[in-house]
């Protein structure tokens, strides 16, 4: 799995992407028998999820990985941003660095849950601010889930499983 730090350029996501396409290529020809169809994968959803985060190289690496996922993905790089594409784009999910310029990850999740409490997007705050105490005040702000930078891809990709598989907010 792959750590998602700030350190990546766009061509090592672009030959992750490329060894992920070749890499599923080849399982789903060597597990199905000539002309089966794949029938044991259960639906999934298409998520639309919100980045939020003021490294841009952060912004891309998840980006890739998630639409790599299939899910319908929006960037934002300022705090003040991210409450007008929360209206206009209606995600389900939104990932929110805490230590943004212009309005802080805190005071967009309040404004997030005072605006639209649970109705709104699964907030998981994606963050290099990860003492206990920041976890805490985390939750309190309004956050679902917390993660700590850098972290491993499916660890993010467990949080919204639930979520693309049809089940409600976790």
């Amino acid at each position: 799995m792959a750590t998602i730090n700030c350190q990546r350029n766009r061509q090592a996501i672009q030959a992750y992407l490329a060894y992920r396409a070749y890499d599923a290529a080849v399982s789903k020809e060597a597990t199905l028998p000539a002309g089966a169809a794949n029938d044991t994968q259960p639906a999934r959803r298409r998520l639309r999820i919100l980045i939020a985060d003021d490294e841009r190289d952060q912004v891309t690496t998840l980006a890739a990985i998630l639409n790599d996922e299939g899910h319908e993905v929006r960037e934002v790089y300022r705090g003040t941003e991210v409450l007008r594409l929360i209206a206009d784009f209606s995600p389900d999910v939104a990932l929110v660095d805490i230590g943004m310029p212009g309005m802080s990850g805190y005071d967009v999740a309040r404004e997030v849950r005072a605006n639209y409490g649970k109705n709104g997007p699964l907030l998981i705050a994606v963050t290099g601010w990860k003492k206990p105490s920041d976890r805490i005040l985390a939750q309190i702000a309004g956050f679902d889930h917390h993660l700590g930078k850098p972290f491993e891809s499916h660890q993010l990709l467990e949080l919204i499983e639930p979520l693309a598989a049809g089940s409600a907010r976790s």
